[in-house]
C-alpha cells in the first residue's frame, strides 16, 4: 500500500504545483517530424532525444517549458531555423509536439532527473543540460552557442553561462523553485527565499556571474510578464541587484510585459506593453507561447538582442 501511496501524493502535488495550471501555446501549424532531424544525447544516467532544425546555421539551444516540447516551440524553432540558426530542442520527458500537463509531470517524477522545489538545485537534467551546450558546441567546431530556457527550465541558461561553449543565456520567466500544491491551488505567495532562488548550484552560480563579468563576449538577456503569477518577478530583480553589487548591472538587459495601462517603468528593464488580459490561473509564456499581437513582437525583440 505505502509503494503506490507516496507516489501518487507526490504527483498530485507535482501536478497542481507552479506552471502546472495553463494551456501549451497555440500553433499557427501542425508541427512535422520530416521538418527535423533526430538525434540522441547520453546524460549521466539520461538518453535524451534531440530535434533538430534542418537548415545551416549558428547553434541554438532551446530547452522547452512544462507540458513538453510543443507545437508553439517547434513553430518558434522553424522560423528561428530560417532566420541563420541551427536550433537544437531536446525532449526532457518530452514526445515531439507533446502538450500534455499530466503525462509530463508522471514522467518527470518517474525519471528521478528533476528537483522542482529546491533552492539551489533542479536536479540531474540541469547538469546533463551542460554536458549538452558543450557536445552542440563542439559539433559546430567550437563555436560559441545561444541557449534560452522557458518556465520549467527559464533559469538553466544562466547556470550554462558559465560554459566555455555558451555566449549568450535566455531567461524566459524562470519557475524553479516550483511552487507547493496549496500555493498553487490558492494562489498563496512562496517565501521570499523561494521566489529569488534560481533552483541552481550555489558553485555553479558564482561561476556563471564571474565568467559574465570577465567575458566581455557573454551576454544575458531576460523575457517576462510582470504578473506572471507563477514564476515572480523577484528572480530577474534579485539576479539584477546581484550584478549590480559586482558593478555589471548593465549586463542583463530583461524586457519586461506589463498592462497597457500600467505605470511600471523601471530603469534596469526595457519596458514592453500588452492588451493580454492577466490570469491567475497560468503563466505568461513569452517567445515560446505568447499570445498574439505579443508573440510577433517577442519574437522580433529577441531576432534584434540576438543575432547568428
Amino acid at each position: 500500500m505505502k509503494y503506490y501511496t507516496v507516489p501518487f501524493f507526490s504527483l498530485v502535488a507535482m501536478l497542481f504545483s507552479s506552471c502546472a495550471i495553463h494551456p501549451c501555446g497555440k500553433s499557427k501549424e501542425k508541427p512535422c517530424r520530416s521538418d527535423y532531424e533526430f538525434t540522441s544525447f547520453n546524460g549521466k544516467t539520461h538518453k535524451y532525444q534531440i530535434a533538430i532544425t534542418k537548415k545551416p546555421g549558428s547553434p541554438l539551444l532551446i530547452n522547452h517549458g512544462l507540458g513538453g516540447l510543443n507545437p508553439a516551440t517547434l513553430e518558434w524553432a522553424r522560423a528561428l531555423g530560417d532566420h541563420g540558426w541551427k536550433v537544437y530542442l531536446p525532449l526532457l520527458d518530452s514526445d515531439f509536439a507533446m502538450c500534455n500537463l499530466f503525462l509530463h509531470k508522471w514522467r518527470m517524477l518517474k525519471s528521478g532527473i528533476w528537483e522542482t522545489h529546491d533552492l539551489n538545485s533542479s536536479g540531474q537534467v540541469l547538469g546533463d543540460m551542460e554536458a549538452l551546450a558543450d557536445w552542440i558546441s563542439k559539433r559546430h567546431n567550437g563555436k560559441k552557442i545561444v541557449a534560452v530556457g522557458n518556465c520549467l527550465t527559464g533559469a538553466f541558461p544562466l547556470a550554462l553561462l558559465s560554459r566555455q561553449s555558451v555566449k549568450t543565456a535566455v531567461l524566459c520567466q524562470p519557475a524553479l523553485p516550483a511552487k507547493s500544491t496549496l500555493q498553487a491551488l490558492f494562489h498563496l505567495p512562496q517565501s521570499v527565499e523561494k521566489r529569488r532562488a534560481f533552483g541552481i548550484p550555489e558553485a555553479e552560480m558564482e561561476a556563471s556571474l564571474q565568467s559574465l563579468k570577465k567575458d566581455s563576449s557573454k551576454h544575458l538577456y531576460g523575457f517576462h510578464y510582470f504578473q506572471d503569477a507563477f514564476a515572480p518577478m523577484d528572480k530577474f530583480l534579485s539576479l539584477h541587484e546581484e550584478l549590480a553589487r559586482r558593478g555589471i548591472g548593465g549586463k542583463f538587459r530583461p524586457i519586461v510585459i506589463v498592462p497597457e495601462t500600467s505605470d511600471l517603468n523601471e530603469r534596469w528593464w526595457e519596458r514592453m506593453t500588452t492588451t493580454t488580459p492577466v490570469s491567475l490561473v497560468r503563466p505568461h509564456p513569452t517567445l515560446t507561447g505568447s499570445d498574439e499581437p505579443d508573440r510577433t513582437r517577442l519574437r522580433a525583440r529577441f531576432d534584434q538582442l540576438v543575432r547568428p
